[in-house]
């Protein structure tokens, strides 16, 4: 990418919102709006880390990890800490949304193997 097209981009992210009724920039609308091929934009990451956690509401514990990536092996590896956290007793609730990291076979395996 040249540096023209570089400040380009910089410019327009910070000083222009997305056509309605976006709220953020997408690599392929800002490459239409750009007139470039979406190929040509990338977008890097600078140390942004995802959080798994989970609450035990009657203790106030929270097992979990900060990972560089969502991944569905890193949150099969925190219901196991959940699980290995909780009391027998105790009924766990996972409310997740549909990210690809949680709708893998991993998890649904995880889920067949714990039933409720």
């Amino acid at each position: 990418m040249s540096a023209a097209l570089e400040a380009k981009i910089v410019r327009l992210t910070l000083q222009s919102a997305p056509p309605s009724p976006l709220t953020h920039w997408t690599i392929r609308r800002l490459a239409a709006t750009l007139g470039v091929a979406h190929t040509t934009i990338t977008t890097v990451r600078h140390s942004t880390r995802s959080l798994n956690a989970a609450l035990d509401v009657g203790s106030g514990h929270v097992p979990g990890n900060v990972a560089a990536r969502h991944t569905s092996a890193e949150f099969v590896d925190v219901l196991d800490q959940v699980v290995r956290s909780a009391s027998k007793r105790k009924a766990i609730h996972v409310v997740v949304d549909n990210l690809s990291a949680h709708v893998t076979q991993a998890v649904n395996d995880w889920l067949a193997a714990h039933p409720a």
